[in-house]
């Protein structure tokens, strides 16, 4: 009986360490994430607010574009592609160096307060990738476990920017490969995600939060137009993705200097928001779901001017 009890508790101990060691570096990734996120968040909502308060500073985006790119050649970074690099990474591509965690973070700030149309979701996947690998190159992890910190770096970070643990781990694991669940990694993602979520609310920096003032009927018309609007919102998200790539792609083709791209995005940016005149598509976009919420958007097309706006900014030159 001694004997068959020992056996059972030799070949369980395999799993009780895994278990164990993923308990600590889940942990370890969501504080490290979680407090690099409250960070992330703090700074451009204070930029943003600074913005806001003076609209001079839109003129300022051809410095900011300039800075952006010197610091990416500094750094050995020209050639970086983005949001793509961190999710090769997880496929056993080349690790993100940790550098590229300040570089995004100063980037996405310098981006936020001259008012470059960029969102948050790609800085938090390649500064939490970033950090993540760091943690585990430190560790000396092996190829399997560091696809998997970093998948846990990138639902940390996103989950403490937006206070969705959940949607950030599913995010996180459906990301690398569309259709394709990683189960060895949801444990670990939720536990650094949820440790992550909890780093800004305890230091008074709560995720962005917008209130519905009604939830409909489950009944059959219902169901059929949130259908409809899934279908409608899967082409309209097709349509920004072939609109990404072909504004970068037209960018490098006619504007190959990386200096000059970025004088021409944001030249091309103050331009229309000076034509445009609201400002509701500067920044993250905020504004417009707020106004959304509530049913007062300036103009029904405001989904495809904030397309316009993210693919001029992004494609000249912003790795967001």
């Amino acid at each position: 009986m001694a004997e068959r009890l020992k056996a059972r508790l030799l070949a369980v101990l395999p799993s009780i360490l895994a278990l164990g060691r993923w308990l600590v570096l889940a942990v370890l990734t969501g504080l490290a994430c979680g407090l690099a996120g409250a960070a992330f968040s703090w700074s451009v909502a204070r930029v943003t607010a600074l913005r806001l308060a003076h609209p001079w500073l839109l003129f300022c985006m051809p410095l900011a574009g300039l800075a952006i790119v010197f610091s990416y050649r500094v750094c050995g970074m020209a050639n970086d592609s983005g949001t793509n690099q961190i999710i090769a990474s997880v496929r056993g591509g080349k690790r993100p160096p940790l550098q590229l965690a300040l570089l995004i973070f100063l980037g996405s700030v310098l981006t936020h307060l001259t008012g470059g149309s960029a969102g948050r979701e790609g800085a938090a996947l390649q500064i939490g990738g970033s950090i993540s690998a760091g943690i585990g190159r430190l560790l000396r992890l092996g190829e399997r476990n560091l696809n998997t910190i970093i998948q846990c770096g990138m639902a940390g970070l996103f989950s403490a920017l937006f206070g969705t643990p959940l949607t950030a781990t599913v995010f996180a694991l459906e990301v690398v490969n569309v259709g394709h669940f990683r189960y060895a990694a949801l444990f670990p993602c939720l536990l650094s995600a949820l440790v992550a979520n909890a780093i800004p609310q305890c230091l008074g920096l709560p995720g962005e939060a917008y209130h519905l003032l009604g939830a409909p009927e489950l009944e059959p018309v219902s169901l059929l137009q949130c259908g409809a609007l899934a279908i409608l919102a899967a082409v309209v998200s097709i349509a920004f993705c072939v609109l990404m790539h072909e504004t970068g792609r037209l960018y490098k083709k006619y504007i190959p200097n990386q200096y000059l791209r970025a004088l021409v995005g944001a030249a091309l940016i103050i331009d229309l928001t000076l034509i445009e005149g609201s400002g509701d598509y500067n920044g993250a976009g905020g504004g417009v779901i707020e106004l959304a919420l509530v049913g007062h958007v300036h103009v029904p097309w405001a989904f495809l001017l904030k397309m316009v706006f993210t693919a001029l900014t992004l494609g000249a030159g912003c790795r967001l």
